[in-house]
């Protein structure tokens, strides 16, 4: 499934130069976090124990080419206004930034998933009937811990398998469809914040011909 995400992205790289060269790489960005959320939320609102490969294919090819746009315009837009000078500087803040960016997101994205799993888990085997309260409990802390691995085995268990099996898949179906709109929400605020962006910036090699306000405080060379 994950090369289906590689496709996208790279079905987006021959064509991403062209579009921003034709419109403007603020255009490229946008158009790839829209492309992005089309296929997270069309992933989550399809999700199901029973749902088509390909159909989860599709949303990844579809999300991987919004990466592809939104990834291969975004070092040029935030340099876009920084002096050559600064260069280096910028380019590695907006690196930890990237970065800090990344390790909450699947901090974030990664807590709702466990949570919904297993508080879904424990409501879907409620109605499961012949299970004790402490057969429930380890249950869904078994898919919890092992984050639905463990769900095919869970049929296997005597008289009620197959049932309790349907619920924890059920459960694990629900989890990620709520952690994928989470993630399309979250692209969704990224995608506002560049609509107050100021238009389009000036070239660097005009900002190159200002002087740099911070020189004027540096002491002169002896």
């Amino acid at each position: 499934m994950l090369a289906s995400l590689a496709i996208g992205a790279f079905l987006a790289g021959p064509t991403a130069a062209r579009l921003a060269e034709a419109r403007s790489p603020r255009f490229v960005a946008r158009l790839g976090m829209v492309l992005e959320i089309i296929g997270i939320a069309g992933l989550g609102l399809t999700i199901t124990t029973t749902v088509s490969g390909w159909i989860i294919a599709a949303w990844l090819v579809v999300y991987g080419v919004g990466v592809g746009y939104a990834s291969a315009q975004l070092t040029s837009l935030i340099l876009a206004d920084v002096p050559r000078r600064k260069g280096g500087q910028a380019s590695g803040t907006q690196s930890t930034a990237r970065q800090i960016g990344s390790a909450l997101g699947t901090a974030v994205l990664g807590t709702v998933l466990f949570v919904a799993l297993a508080n879904q888990t424990t409501s879907n085997l409620a109605s499961v009937p012949g299970l004790t309260d402490a057969q429930r409990a380890d249950i869904s802390h078994a898919v919890e811990h092992s984050a639905g691995t463990v769900i095919p085995s869970l049929s296997q268990i005597p008289v009620h398998g197959a049932a309790v099996a349907d619920a924890a898949g059920e459960a694990f179906a629900s989890a990620i469809r709520l952690t994928a709109l989470t993630a399309a929400g979250f692209v969704f605020l990224g995608l506002l914040a560049t609509l107050k962006l100021p238009p389009e910036g000036r070239r660097v090699d005009e900002l190159e011909l200002e002087p740099d306000p911070d020189d004027a405080l540096e002491p002169d060379a002896a």
